[in-house]
């Protein structure tokens, strides 16, 4: 249909559908140029940033309490196996001082003379505190 064959009605009708076209668009953009709204966007977008950061450390705090776990339970581990050593060996110099190996006698001296050099020191630097 050509605009001059279109009645009067029509043509009101046309600019009223348009005018409320415009009205709807300019309501939209007033309210997404607001202040306030622009505000608000910020604030979420903000939230969500945040709540991704705390995810990411959340996961590689996981992580590394992970770690450390196995680190501990590795040196436990390998704390465990050189103390058993360390006995192992112990009753073998025992062992050995009850048989009269002279080797062994002495390194029992030794470590006798190290624990009373030991008590002997405690004892001084208690005296001495107490001046």
């Amino acid at each position: 249909m050509s605009d001059n064959k279109r009645t009067a009605a029509e043509i009101e009708a046309d600019l009223e559908e348009k005018r409320s076209a415009m009205t709807a668009d300019i309501d939209e953009l007033t309210r997404r140029l607001n202040p306030k709204t622009q505000i608000d966007n910020a604030k979420q977008s903000l939230e969500r940033a945040a709540g991704g950061f705390i995810a990411q450390a959340r996961t590689v705090a996981g992580d590394v309490t992970k770690q450390a776990r196995t680190f501990a339970e590795d040196a436990s581990a390998q704390a465990r196996s050189f103390a058993g050593g360390v006995n192992v060996k112990a009753r073998g110099v025992a062992n050995d001082a009850s048989k009269g190996d002279p080797e062994a006698i002495g390194i029992l001296a030794g470590l006798a003379t190290a624990a009373v050099g030991s008590v002997v020191l405690l004892a001084t630097r208690r005296r001495h505190r107490r001046r």
